[in-house]
């Protein structure tokens, strides 16, 4: 009813061509991006470290509230580390940083006292005398 009047028949049918071009654009960085979200996430794997090369500082503790009573003057914080500690270097850096902190934490409590003549010089620590 409305061919016509308001549209009209061609004797020709219309092809109706639809035609998608696509087009990408990236940078160098974003291809950069994107290869290194690709290879981070196939390689990625927890760390986890040796726990036989870690003195806790609990340990330490204990130790140097065993060893504090017989030590007699000023002594050199290295002698507090646990024997077989010093030859690695990873086992001996562990092992005087857990030593120094318990040291701190004695020295906190008012068990022991802490000095160091000049800066870089070994650190001594003895009981404190009352």
């Amino acid at each position: 009813d409305q061919k016509g009047r308001d549209f009209f028949v061609r004797g020709i049918p219309e092809d109706v061509r639809r035609s998608r071009k696509i087009q990408y654009s990236a940078t160098l960085l974003d291809l950069m991006q994107a290869y290194a979200r690709i290879r981070t996430r196939d390689e990625f794997r927890p760390y986890a470290f040796d726990r036989h090369h870690v003195f806790t500082m609990e340990q330490a503790l204990e130790r140097m509230r065993g060893l504090i009573g017989y030590a007699g003057d000023w002594t050199d914080l290295q002698s507090y580390l646990p024997d077989g500690w010093g030859a690695d270097p990873a086992r001996r850096r562990s092992a005087t940083a857990s030593t120094f902190a318990a040291s701190l934490e004695l020295a906190k409590q008012g068990q022991i006292e802490i000095r160091q003549s000049e800066t870089f010089a070994p650190i001594a620590i003895r009981r404190k005398t009352p």
